[in-house]
């Protein structure tokens, strides 16, 4: 986000240690309900102008009812580690034909104010790649 918004007059700080470890539950069904969800508990809690983003993985050839959506890391009610996610979508890919077109696609929920909320969930803003059933040999925790 600090790129995108490079030019601007605006700054961004990330929330303190304190609100970081506040739970919030993401029971959305798209994104932008996730972002929403985020932006409005955290803007109840501190008062302050703030955004949260929140995507979902759809991938090419799988039905809607296949799709891990927004849950990207739990796969049939199971948290996944780093490397349980790289077997699972690498097996996946491979009964597609061993590449697939992906998207993340992204939403952002900003809130000013009690009054003035915006809100953008357009393709533009989604992120395109290939899946591939032989993941890279670097990898990055957590993605």
């Amino acid at each position: 986000m600090k790129k995108m918004l490079e030019g601007l007059s605006v700054g961004l700080l990330p929330l303190d240690e304190k609100f970081r470890r506040f739970e919030i539950s993401e029971v959305g069904e798209t994104p932008l309900e996730n972002a929403h969800i985020k932006s409005t508990e955290y803007y109840r809690i501190i008062k302050k102008p703030l955004f949260s983003c929140d995507s979902g993985l759809y991938i090419e050839g799988l039905q809607e009812d296949e799709q891990a959506g927004l849950n990207v890391r739990r796969i049939n009610g199971k948290e996944l580690s780093d490397q349980e996610m790289l077997e699972y979508y690498s097996g996946l890919v491979d009964e597609l034909g061993g590449k697939v077109l992906a998207k993340y696609k992204n939403a952002i929920y900003l809130i000013v104010d009690d009054q003035h909320h915006y809100y953008h969930d357009g393709d533009d803003i989604s992120e395109y790649f290939f899946l591939v059933s032989k993941p890279h040999n670097k990898t990055i925790s957590g993605f």
